[in-house]
């Protein structure tokens, strides 16, 4: 059984340069299901409490742009910032990939109170 990324990703690669890349991404795969499968990214792969009423989410950028009111604190398993289906947006608070095992900062918020990536393996300051 497919996963919903692998899905979603195989059906990106078949539309090409399309710049109608939502309204497809609406046809092809519900919002709902897009949005269960970035929520649960962010839940299993944060520490502490993710409130899900608190995750904003706008389909009319790409990748989908993800706005946070509260505090972000990824932990010590993650390889990347976000699942490749998603870009941070505004965090309202502090955002933490300290201890990562990230190395890029591709998908990082843009804008947030305070950004920690302390002790990560991050070989460029690409995405920042």
């Amino acid at each position: 059984m497919k996963s919903l990324n692998t899905y979603i990703n195989e059906g990106l690669a078949d539309w090409g340069d399309d710049n109608t890349l939502n309204k497809k991404l609406s046809k092809q795969t519900s919002k709902s299901a897009i949005k269960k499968e970035i929520t649960d990214w962010v839940v299993n792969n944060a520490d502490g409490r993710i409130y899900k009423n608190k995750l904003k989410f706008n389909f009319d950028t790409n990748p989908i742009t993800i706005d946070y009111d509260g505090d972000i604190e990824l932990n010590w398993k993650v390889e990347s910032l976000t699942n490749g289906l998603f870009q941070w947006g505004n965090v309202s608070k502090t955002f933490s990939c300290s201890g990562t095992k990230i190395t890029s900062l591709k998908g990082a918020p843009k804008k947030c109170v305070d950004f920690y990536c302390s002790g990560t393996d991050i070989e460029s300051l690409e995405g920042c």
